[in-house]
């Protein structure tokens, strides 16, 4: 699977990125919402897992830009955030899931499970 981490903080994009990438998939990472454009035209990414605090626009703004850009290969988007409060927030925006940091393997896994099951059910 095709994933795009973008978070502004290093350490966690790397740490999500090494985690994933040891479980056999793709991952690519931003460390804006202006980065993680560029890098989705790119990569085109099956999921997306987006920090809401961003350091040029939100990871709110980000994945209705992400969505419009991309159409119906809009990625599988989970929103990664510190703020305890954001969830329903995040869900609301259009986010399909919701993690707060730190994400652990196992959520992060969970996400991953259904990016795959809804790609394979719109296959």
């Amino acid at each position: 699977m095709r994933v795009l981490i973008v978070d502004p903080y290093a350490d966690i994009a790397e740490t999500t990125s090494e985690l994933l990438s040891r479980m056999g998939h793709e991952c690519r990472t931003a460390a804006c919402a202006t980065d993680a454009l560029a890098v989705a035209d790119a990569f085109d990414p099956e999921l997306a897992i987006v920090d809401i605090g961003l350091p040029d626009f939100s990871g709110l703004d980000l994945l209705r830009a992400l969505r419009s850009r991309l159409g119906r290969r809009a990625p599988y988007a989970a929103a990664l955030t510190g703020w305890t409060d954001a969830r329903s927030q995040a869900l609301d925006a259009g986010f399909d899931h919701c993690l707060l940091k730190p994400a652990t393997r196992e959520q992060l896994c969970l996400v991953v499970e259904l990016a795959e099951r809804r790609q394979r059910a719109s296959s």
